[in-house]
Formats: C-alpha cells, sequence, structure tokens
C-alpha cells in the first residue's frame, strides 16, 4: 500500500500492487435470471447518490492473480465454462487496461459432447464496463476472434462481433455424436452475439470454398443464420452443384415449448447438368444427358427423422441441338 495518498481530500487509499495465485471463482445462473455475479460498481443507469460524496477512495496500480480458475454455470439454459490456468493483468496506466489468458478449459452445451477451449484477451476498464479490444479463442474444431464489451453491472449483458473458421467434420461430432453421416470442409463465419438476461442472440453469415456430405460438393458455398432460444434458421444459403446452383433454407422452432420445433429443410436447384450426375451415382448401363431444375420440402418433428413428409417437383430440358 502508499499510504502518502490517505491525507489527501478526499482521502485515496492506494494499492501499488496485488499478487494472487491459486484462486477460484464460480458464478451461476438460474431460471427467470437470477445470478451470483458480485455487483462491482452501481448500475450505469441508477441516478447518482444524493447525499454527501463518499469521504475517501480506492485505487489500485497493478493486479496479477495467476494460476486460477473461473467457472460459469447457466442452469436455465443448460451451459457451462470452465476456464482453467487463468493469468490476469491488470495496470492503471493510463486507465485500467490489461489481458487474460487461460489454457485447458473446457466448454459443455446441453448434453453435447463437451469441447476444450484456450484464450487470450487483451481489454480495458471504464466504470462497469469490460472492452474486450481483442480475444482469441482456440476452441475444438474452431478458431476464433471476437471485441466487444460486458456490462458488468448488468452481468451477463455482453455484445461482442466475432469471426470463426469452423471445421465441419469436428463440428458434427461435437454436436451429431450418434449421427454416422460424415461432413468435409472448413467455413468462415462472421457476425454478432448478444447475451442478455433472458436469453441470447447469435446471428452472421458464412461461407465456405467447398463443404462436402459424404461424397457430395457444394462449391461457394454460402448463407446466413440466425439463432435464439425459440428459433435456429439458416436463411438465402446456396452454392453452386453439378455446374448449376442450388439454393437451400433450414430452420428448427419453435424451440422451448412443450409440444416440440420442426425441422424444415428446402432445396430448389437451377439448370444442373444430368451428364455429371450421371457419373456421380456411376449409373451403369446408362447416361442421361440434358440440364434439370426442381425443388423439394421436407419436414419432420425434431428429433424424430423417420416421421418427415414433403414434396418435390424436377423439370428436364434436352440438351441444346437434340430432337
Amino acid at each position: 500500500l502508499d499510504w502518502s495518498t490517505v491525507l489527501t481530500q478526499p482521502a485515496t487509499f492506494t494499492v501499488r500492487s496485488v499478487d494472487l495465485t491459486d484462486w477460484e471463482m464460480l458464478v451461476e445462473k438460474w431460471p427467470g435470471g437470477q445470478h451470483s455475479f458480485p455487483k462491482f460498481t452501481r448500475d450505469r443507469d441508477e441516478p447518482p447518490d444524493e447525499g454527501p460524496k463518499r469521504p475517501s477512495r480506492v485505487k489500485m496500480k497493478y493486479l496479477r492473480a495467476g494460476r486460477g480458475q473461473f467457472a460459469y454455470e447457466d442452469h436455465s439454459s443448460p451451459w457451462s465454462i470452465v476456464a482453467r490456468n487463468i493469468d490476469l493483468n491488470i495496470t492503471d496506466f493510463p486507465t485500467y487496461r490489461g489481458n487474460a489468458t487461460f489454457h485447458g478449459g473446457t466448454v459443455a452445451i446441453q448434453r453435447y459432447v463437451p469441447m476444450w477451449v484456450n484464450m487470450n484477451a487483451r481489454f480495458r476498464i471504464e466504470e462497469s464496463l469490460l472492452h474486450m479490444e481483442q480475444v482469441a479463442f482456440d476452441t475444438d474444431g474452431a478458431k476464433s476472434s471476437a471485441v466487444g464489451v460486458v456490462d458488468v453491472s448488468r452481468f451477463p449483458e455482453m455484445r461482442f462481433d466475432v469471426k470463426s473458421r469452423v471445421n465441419f467434420q469436428r463440428m458434427r461430432e461435437l454436436f451429431f455424436e450418434r449421427e454416422k453421416w460424415a461432413l468435409s470442409g472448413d467455413g468462415d463465419f462472421t457476425g454478432n452475439f448478444h447475451l442478455f438476461k433472458g436469453g441470447h442472440d447469435l446471428a452472421g453469415t458464412f461461407k465456405s470454398d467447398l463443404a462436402g456430405v459424404y461424397d457430395y460438393r457444394f462449391p461457394a458455398l454460402y448463407g446466413a443464420l440466425h439463432w435464439t432460444p425459440k428459433l435456429f434458421e439458416v436463411t438465402d444459403a446456396g452454392s453452386e452443384l453439378f455446374d448449376g446452383d442450388a439454393k437451400f433454407a433450414y430452420s428448427i422452432k419453435p424451440l422451448g415449448t412443450p409440444t416440440g420445433a420442426t425441422a424444415h429443410f428446402e432445396a430448389s436447384y437451377t439448370d444442373v447438368d444430368l451428364a455429371r450426375i450421371s457419373d456421380f451415382y456411376d449409373l451403369r448401363g446408362q447416361r442421361f444427358a440434358g440440364r434439370a431444375s426442381g425443388k423439394n420440402l421436407l419436414e419432420w418433428p425434431n428429433g424424430r427423422f423417420h416421421e418427415n413428409h414433403g414434396s418435390g417437383r424436377v423439370s428436364v430440358a434436352m440438351p441444346a441441338g437434340s430432337t
């Protein structure tokens, strides 16, 4: 401590340095929005105290918190994160700012396969706002970067702009562990994430040079997605397909209802090459030619694909010059 500033007006208690090791912190959130995150500051929308000014204040010049662990458990979703081996540094020059790293962390979402996660972040603190100036996440199957703001006085209120590079096959293994279908390729996601009291909102666009499902290939894949507690949907999606073009739309909604959600998949294709399709399916003894366009719709109760139903249509044009 630096006691030389105690006699100033107002009195200031200056903490020169704090060194903390082998610490643990647990924050929990329950249905209804109640949480155990400690209240460090006055809410930004609360009016200032009308009474006399506080007779003293506390300033900290440097903090080092190493070998720490932070755990957050959301019992309403449910999902959780455990950040292990945290190294946190904060200085007061010219304002409170610092950096934080951890490795060997774990993210668990509902009943899906838990994912490992490492993080490196740089931030600054302004009253109750934690400005995350640069965040790098290295997670199981993805690499991400983000910038955003966390409002500590309104926890879990936070907003982030996110960019991710995702491996499709590893995502299938994590979120569809019991399925056998194979994916291939990598994709880029750019979007924004909002976590707030009562829910979340993730929206953005994605693209991939070449995505695959089994032996099918979808060059120049693109689309947009939106995920909230009530729905997950992919819109405005498309790709090249057998020398033609395809468009896709997919949704699961409404989520979180007693009756369950319905999955909806709609695909359309234009001017695909039937000769390439014949070669792809290895139709021995016969080969088709021409250009096909069509549309297919498939719906099923989420989790019960065997109850699917749908419809479709296809039209074929003969090759140019044929009679």
